[in-house]
């Protein structure tokens, strides 16, 4: 019966912690670069976690913008490393989601979404959770602080600022030497899929 208890003590601990990420604030001051160009992209540390960001002004309006990030049911449509996007619980916006990672275990995480207003920008923020439809599976490596955000803000009619931050922990059996080149890739490639998808 102790032995029980202790176990449920440390899952409530568990689910405490995740709870409490929090997202670093906007913006690219004490963030280390990784890219500079056209997509910006740099990484920095928060509460233990790494935090990557990518950000890039796309010439579309945040209008047109809003119905392609806000429909996580259609991002393994949009975003090729996105193997499963899958709405699991449409009512509390919880997402089934599997990414594809070459020669490394697939990753997977469920998250539950919410969408806001900070001023002028609109935001989508997402924080992982567990849920029963969704057992951990062999060979793949559930990223369980899985979180993040998109932020759109307007620069005109015709043009958006377009923010995309994550927890850049991949776990599992990736080589910590190769995390920033991963990060840059992924950065780059995010906002070129999201480019791509309104260019249709």
């Amino acid at each position: 019966m102790k032995t029980n208890f202790k176990f449920l003590l440390i899952i409530f601990y568990i689910q405490i912690a995740i709870c409490d990420i929090v997202l670093p604030r906007s913006g690219k001051e004490g963030w280390s670069v990784l890219k500079d160009k056209d997509i910006w992209v740099g990484f920095t540390y928060n509460n233990d976690l790494p935090w990557v960001r990518a950000i890039s002004l796309l010439p579309y309006s945040t209008d047109e913008i809003n119905p392609v990030v806000g429909n996580f049911d259609v991002y393994d449509k949009i975003f090729e490393r996105i193997i499963i996007s899958d709405v699991i619980d449409s009512t509390k916006n919880i997402v089934y989601l599997k990414i594809d990672m070459p020669i490394f275990n697939h990753r997977d995480y469920i998250v539950q979404y919410s969408s806001s207003n900070d001023e002028d920008d609109f935001l989508y923020q997402w924080y992982s959770i567990t849920h029963e439809k969704v057992p951990e599976y062999d060979n793949i490596v559930r990223l369980k602080r899985a979180s993040g955000e998109w932020r759109l803000t307007p620069i005109s009619s015709t043009s958006t600022l377009v923010s995309y931050t994550w927890n850049g922990e991949l776990l599992g059996n990736f080589p910590d030497f190769y995390l920033t080149t991963a990060w840059e890739t992924q950065g780059s490639e995010i906002i070129e899929w999201l480019n791509s998808a309104l260019d249709k």
